[in-house]
């Protein structure tokens, strides 16, 4: 059974994500704050337009309550985007490797022998696991975003 809860960053990675320039603008996963539960909840993008102020769709599906669609104006931010696993790998320079240990949890690992860099992460889902790692990609100057479009392989400058 598919679960978005562990294909995606918890909402703290996300928000972090997009203040780094994670791109906004496609469908997928979001983070979405609904006022009458005061409350961030994960829902499933179904329309989105590349316009400043259109309205998204967005799937709703809380399992003690039917299914519904809530409708936000891109302009309120009360969006954040919530990138899948496959997502955040598509990000990845070739130096970075992840893998599953079943006792200790999902591991990145970055190693560039010609620098002399290596950094790790370990987490409890992969999703978070990624997330970190190209947090610590785009700090370190080793992936950008320009545009809403990604550039990696960088050299820290």
């Amino acid at each position: 059974m598919f679960k978005p809860e562990l294909e995606v960053p918890s909402l703290e990675l996300c928000k972090k994500l997009k203040e780094l320039g994670y791109p906004q603008n496609t469908g997928g996963w979001y983070w979405v704050f609904l006022e009458d539960k005061n409350e961030w909840v994960l829902c499933y993008c179904v329309k989105y337009s590349k316009l400043e102020d259109e309205i998204w769709s967005f799937w709703y599906n809380n399992l003690n309550e039917k299914p519904r669609y809530i409708h936000v104006w891109k302009s309120q931010r009360r969006t954040i985007k919530a990138p899948t696993v496959r997502e955040l790998g598509e990000f990845f320079p070739s130096e970075v490797t992840c893998f599953r240990d079943f006792k200790r949890g999902f591991l990145c690992e970055y190693e560039n022998r010609q620098e002399n860099v290596a950094q790790s992460f370990w987490e409890d889902t992969e999703a978070n696991a990624r997330a970190k790692m190209l947090i610590w990609l785009i700090e370190n100057g080793y992936v950008r975003f320009e545009n809403e479009r990604m550039y990696k392989n960088f050299k820290k400058s």
